[in-house]
């Protein structure tokens, strides 16, 4: 009869981990090296990745200082500001950062004009068809 102890610590319980991710986590010198299932993020990456957690847990503030503090932000961050301020229904900060987004001279992408179209329908007393016609405008006429 096997314990409980030796069911987790038994080595048929696991399975190794293919050469190309072990390759690709320690860094090994190899021809599958070439085709690594991902590679390491950058420092903005890792940023927004942390923006979009402080958003899930509702520390709105704090993404808010990490964003302030990003040197470089790209289109992924700061759709991921406006995405998060629509998941806290904060919709009017959403908009005012799609409007920043606009004149720091970003442009935006798909993911961006979901995002700023999902803030239109969150901004009910705000809400005009004319706004959602200049957004495709902007995204349509880059």
């Amino acid at each position: 009869m096997m314990t409980r102890t030796s069911k987790l610590l038994s080595p048929t319980r696991f399975r190794s981990i293919s050469t190309i991710v072990h390759n690709s986590i320690v860094g090994g010198d190899t021809q599958l090296n070439s085709i690594a299932p991902f590679f390491p993020k950058d420092v903005s990456g890792l940023a927004t990745d942390l923006i979009k957690a402080y958003f899930d847990r509702g520390s709105i503030e704090e993404a808010c200082i990490l964003f302030d503090e990003m040197s470089h932000r790209d289109v992924v961050a700061w759709t991921a500001m406006i995405t998060g301020y629509n998941s806290c229904n904060h919709h009017g900060r959403a908009w005012n950062v799609f409007c920043e987004m606009l004149r720091y001279g970003t442009r935006s992408n798909e993911f961006t004009v979901s995002a700023i179209l999902k803030t239109c329908k969150g901004m009910n007393d705000l809400f005009d068809n004319s706004l959602i016609r200049v957004i495709l405008t902007i995204f349509y006429h880059k």
